[in-house]
């Protein structure tokens, strides 16, 4: 056992921070038998709690410590369903976030399975039934308490370990899932009474992806599903979640599009899980409509995907402000959930930033600044050797300086990068991972680029953004006036389709064929001709053909493969593919001519001759 004054502290680490993300430990009953009979407490439990409190403390090689110990003696505890082995093993499977194993999706997933099956054997499923129907619930209130939160619990990693691999196979029947803000349970201290009422919420909107993911499996055969009335239907669902929460549960955007204030780190980490959703269930619905043309009904999905983009943003940076690296790595998933936020949002950024339409282009390119400075912070902290590469060479395409804090390069999307131009290796090549080491991590800056930097163009709110703020999903977002170069292509003609394909295509690793642990990236509309070589994110699948095409054709929907199908290693773009991708959506009429000859060679050699030095 550690000393009194560690363990302390390791309870107030997981009491404070922790648990609010997986509230499946009594704080009070598990403070008094420490103190009056710590023999009662689960050997496993303990370690584990040690474990997961450890890795986020200042000394993490001590929670890895404990980590190797709890995963030494689990077996040992899967003789019989036991409600510790059950907490056990969800606090493990937070703990094991930042030091994940070869397999470590397929891993979780099976861990999950089984947790699941072990609380199905203590009749858990069941528990809830009683309360719905008001009758008395035989168990005393601390055990009440947990079978009620471990239910909750898992729900919610069936939605966010199980979505990303395709899952549908899922053992919780949200039906028999306690959502209530307030529970019936006699004795519970504030403490619990508060945690129980805030950790509702979230369940709400874990919930809310489910559906969506369980419709997603019912629809996915057919052509243009993201149009099937059945998953347009759910639009409004976290409209309204967001529009029911309680004021201290609300978040306030200022008007001058700083970051907001927050009450704690999961009242942001919250948000950003639902308006991560809101773009995962409105990026079907834009690229069904197959045309971007002006006046599209395309506009209304792309204005609240790039307006939950931008609050994911402020939310993220409200987050790094007041709490550190630390308050994104307590969520859920941890640094795999932010990465994750990050990689969708900024290639949103890009695709706002080659739009010919103002309402999206005004302050794209300061929000794709942000969101890259933010992606700077948290990539040092994950341990994921193959997106970290492409990440490192989409710095290197647009960054100005690649030893300081991002800045978009004023040539953008223009100007040889600082490497030698290698095209991208076939789907069926076998790629090794390895990354070009950045000299020195940025320290997060939560101020915005210096100067603002921003397409120009006033701001005009059309009648669809319009409609769109009367949903009450967009945030305040004010736009900038900074006159810059805005994008060539007439309204008419414009097509992001070749940025989001390449973009899927980099980010997309499939668990089953890595041996070290990158997550699964979204694809969100499928294109003949391109290997999908990923599962999604929370919650949706799109997998597609096997060969790259010389030119992206428009986007068309097609069958789902099953995950054991995708076998293709990811394809590696370098610095000048993600130059050339932007360039052709951007200014499609100049590409060609700019990319005749070398451009920027000698600010290529400055920087090479800088990065030696």
């Amino acid at each position: 056992m550690p000393a009194e004054d560690d363990v302390m502290a390791y309870f107030k680490i997981y009491f404070d921070e922790i648990h609010p993300y997986v509230p499946v430990v009594s704080r009070a009953h598990l403070y008094y038998q420490w103190q009056h009979d710590r023999h009662s407490i689960s050997p496993l439990l303990l370690e584990a709690l040690f474990a997961c409190a450890g890795r986020l403390s200042d000394e993490p090689a001590e929670g890895a410590q404990w980590l190797a110990l709890a995963n030494r003696h689990e077996t040992s505890f899967m003789d019989v369903p036991r409600l510790s082995t059950i907490q056990a093993l969800l606090l493990l499977l937070k703990a094991r976030e930042s030091l994940p194993k070869k397999g470590y999706y397929y891993r979780s997933w099976q861990t999950v399975k089984t947790i699941v099956s072990m609380a199905k054997d203590l009749d858990i499923h069941e528990h809830y039934s009683n309360h719905a129907e008001g009758k008395p619930c035989e168990l005393g209130p601390i055990e009440c308490l947990v079978h009620t939160r471990v239910w909750q619990a898992l729900m919610v990693v069936e939605v966010m370990i199980g979505g990303p691999q395709g899952r549908s196979d899922y053992g919780v029947d949200p039906e028999t899932v306690e959502m209530r803000p307030t529970l019936d349970i006699r004795g519970l201290d504030h403490y619990e009474i508060d945690r129980s009422r805030q950790y509702a919420y979230f369940v709400r909107n874990a919930h809310h992806i489910r559906i969506i993911t369980d419709i997603y499996h019912k629809v996915k055969k057919q052509k243009d599903w993201g149009a099937d009335a059945r998953f347009v239907q759910n639009n409004p669902l976290f409209a309204d979640w967001l529009r029911n929460l309680p004021p201290d549960l609300q978040v306030n955007y200022p008007a001058d599009g700083s970051p907001p204030w927050l009450p704690s780190h999961f009242v942001g980490n919250m948000h950003s899980h639902c308006h991560l959703a809101i773009i995962l269930l409105h990026r079907p619905q834009l690229f069904a409509s197959q045309s971007f043309a002006a006046g599209g009904e395309w506009k209304i999905h792309m204005s609240l995907c790039y307006s939950s983009a931008k609050s994911l943003c402020r939310l993220q940076e409200a987050i790094l402000q007041r709490f550190g690296l630390s308050g994104l790595l307590y969520m859920q998933r941890g640094i795999n959930f932010a990465i994750y936020c990050i990689l969708t949002c900024t290639m949103l950024h890009l695709v706002a930033i080659t739009s010919p339409d103002p309402e999206f282009n005004s302050d794209a390119r300061e929000f794709f600044t942000r969101h890259m400075r933010i992606l700077e912070t948290c990539s040092a902290a994950w341990p994921m050797p193959e997106i970290q590469a492409q990440i490192d060479s989409l710095r290197l395409a647009f960054s100005a300086d690649m030893q300081r804090p991002f800045e978009l390069k004023p040539s953008f999307p223009y100007g040889s990068p600082s490497e030698p131009y290698h095209p991208s290796p076939p789907m069926d090549a076998h790629y090794h991972p390895h990354l070009n080491q950045i000299q020195s991590r940025v320290r997060y800056n939560p101020l915005p680029a210096t100067p603002p930097i921003s397409a120009g163009a006033e701001d005009s709110k059309s009648d669809t953004s319009s409609q769109i703020q009367s949903l009450g999903m967009i945030a305040h977002q004010p736009s900038t006036t900074h006159p810059l170069d805005a994008p060539s292509v007439d309204e008419n003609h414009w097509d992001p389709t070749r940025i989001i394909t390449q973009w899927d295509m980099a980010f997309s690793v499939n668990p089953s064929t890595v041996s070290t642990n990158s997550p699964p990236m979204p694809i969100n509309n499928s294109v003949p001709g391109v290997q999908n070589v990923m599962n999604p994110q929370y919650p949706i699948q799109y997998e597609t053909p096997n060969k790259v095409p010389n030119k992206v054709p428009s986007v068309t929907s097609t069958h789902s493969l099953s995950p054991s199908q995708f076998q293709a290693p990811p394809v590696v773009f370098s610095a000048r593919d993600w130059q050339q991708s932007v360039a052709s959506v951007y200014d499609p009429q100049g590409l060609k001519r700019r990319w005749n000859y070398p451009v920027d060679a000698s600010s290529d050699n400055n920087m090479s001759k800088r990065q030696r030095g």
